[in-house]
């Protein structure tokens, strides 16, 4: 089989044609294939991991495992397992083999192509045996049902959690959704998943929805909180008094319903001492606004 590669020392590889030119490899199974034999050395071997790939193809890790398994099922990567210690993974060693199909490997003089299975040229008298017909790919009839299956189950997890919302009235929703905002930069990528969503209304259910709201607001008003998951808001309802709950909920009541006070100063008082004195008829007179 040719090398890909040399010598690890020189800046080039180099590729078989037949990468580009087999249809039945995908844009993504080619890229990844590209990808280890960069970093392939004399003996066709690479161990680049996941992460690696990902950033020389700019795929995703799922697509770089799914082009792996598939470039495994056909024959042109060797997958080897490797680990660190009993617990931990290293990343996988990878053998690369020729991309070339077995009729540009070998062309006997007969117009005819032995099958993949035999490699060794028939003798001058021997007949040839015609290519045996491609074999389709079989299709995986669970995909689909698995894809059911999700998003069923995803339906399913939606209306739980709406039908947890029910009890909060509009501003608690409003509370509430403020603090699943700030909750999911406590991840590493920023979102949460329905079912984390789910658990934490299914917690919430064992509070009084005040004690929910306390807890949240606590949460929301202190930026010092923000780094903290789910659990330190379950520790703050365990722990509010009925006290912190009614005062929290009275400064928010006095803080939307509050109306400001008519200050007493002299201009007031006189004109309620003259609006006692004389009727409306009688001050329209007195000021000419009437005969």
């Amino acid at each position: 089989m040719n090398k890909l590669r040399d010598k690890r020392k020189k800046n080039w590889f180099y590729l078989e044609n037949a990468l580009v030119d087999r249809e039945d490899l995908s844009s993504n199974e080619k890229l990844i294939y590209m990808a280890l034999a960069r970093y392939a050395n004399e003996d066709d071997e690479a161990f680049p991991s996941y992460n690696t790939i990902s950033k020389k193809t700019s795929l995703g890790k799922r697509t770089i495992i799914n082009g792996v398994k598939s470039l495994v099922e056909k024959g042109l990567v060797k997958k080897t397992i490797r680990f660190k210690n009993s617990k931990e993974n290293n990343s996988n060693l990878y053998t690369l083999f020729s991309v070339e199909l077995p009729s540009e490997i070998y062309a006997p003089p007969s117009a005819s192509v032995t099958p993949p299975s035999e490699m060794i040229a028939p003798p001058p008298s021997a007949s040839v045996t015609p290519p045996s017909a491609p074999v389709a790919p079989k299709k995986d009839l669970n995909k689909n049902t698995n894809i059911i299956k999700n998003t069923n189950l995803k339906n399913k997890t939606s209306t739980q959690i709406e039908n947890l919302r029910i009890r909060y009235s509009e501003d608690q929703l409003k509370t509430i959704d403020d603090y699943i905002d700030i909750l999911r930069w406590t991840r590493k990528h920023g979102k949460i998943a329905d079912s984390v969503i789910l658990k934490i209304y299914e917690e919430w259910d064992k509070f009084k929805t005040s004690v929910v709201i306390y807890a949240l607001k606590v949460y929301v008003e202190n930026p010092n909180h923000h780094d903290k998951k789910e659990n330190y808001c379950y520790g703050i309802m365990r722990n509010a008094t009925a006290e912190q709950v009614a005062g929290k909920s009275q400064d928010s009541k006095s803080k939307t319903h509050k109306t400001p006070k008519r200050k007493n100063n002299k201009f007031n008082k006189g004109a309620d001492r003259i609006s006692q004195q004389y009727t409306n008829e009688e001050l329209e007179k007195k000021l000419g606004l009437r005969k």
